[in-house]
């Protein structure tokens, strides 16, 4: 009988034990197996561990069965903004701008608040660069128009909105909604508060009309 490769640790002397619901290895009841030395061992050491790994990979295959039940379930399904959107709404602001010849920077966010598009009308202002940016920004994580934030800043409420990091709570930045959802949001600087407020409209119905 040649030697089962299985066979790397059996104690001598022993017989071996009949074991059901196994796949047969070979072995049999009673049966005397040799050593790699040709002397008579037993094989109920190394059955035992056999049994041992089968049993360690049927749970094993349980328990990738049930983990792989309790993780199907659906994923999310979202609109998102993409870079073509991001172009069209900076075109209508900035053709809103162009219009009364305000100097504006003009920003577009995702939904993650991260920067899809950014424009700046020739000589605007460096600085309207990162209030655009930010005004979007603020935007989106308050799921609202930077207006609303000031006019409760101006009236005395919700101050402690000044100690956030990384809010700037000036009009212009107005979040982009689609079936509910908000998708992203655009912020422009550059001229009067209002005026930002006005190109960052036209830059929403660009996109949304």
């Amino acid at each position: 009988m040649s030697q089962d490769p299985l066979l790397i640790s059996i104690t001598k002397g022993e017989t071996v034990p009949p074991f059901r619901n196994l796949p047969d290895i070979g072995y049999h009841e009673g049966e005397r197996v040799n050593d790699s030395c040709g002397s008579p061992v037993d094989g109920r050491g190394q059955m035992k561990r056999v049994r041992a790994r089968w049993g360690g990979i049927g749970v094993a295959v349980l328990v990738a069965v049930l983990v792989a039940g309790t993780a199907s379930g659906e994923l999310l399904a979202k609109k998102s903004l993409s870079l073509e959107d991001g172009k069209k709404a900076a075109a209508g602001a900035a053709a809103e701008a162009k219009k009364n010849k305000w100097k504006m920077a003009i920003a577009i966010v995702d939904d993650g608040g991260h920067l899809i598009y950014f424009e700046r009308i020739d000589d605007t202002q460096i600085g309207s660069i990162d209030v655009s940016i930010g005004k979007a920004r603020t935007a989106l994580a308050f799921k609202r128009p930077t207006k609303a934030l000031e006019d409760a800043i101006n009236a005395g409420q919700n101050s402690a909105i000044l100690s956030f990091p990384d809010v700037l709570p000036r009009e212009g930045g107005i979040p982009f909604v689609v079936d509910g959802n908000i998708v992203g949001a655009i912020g422009v600087s550059g001229g009067k508060s209002s005026e930002d407020a006005q190109v960052a409209k036209a830059g929403i119905d660009a996109l949304t009309k």
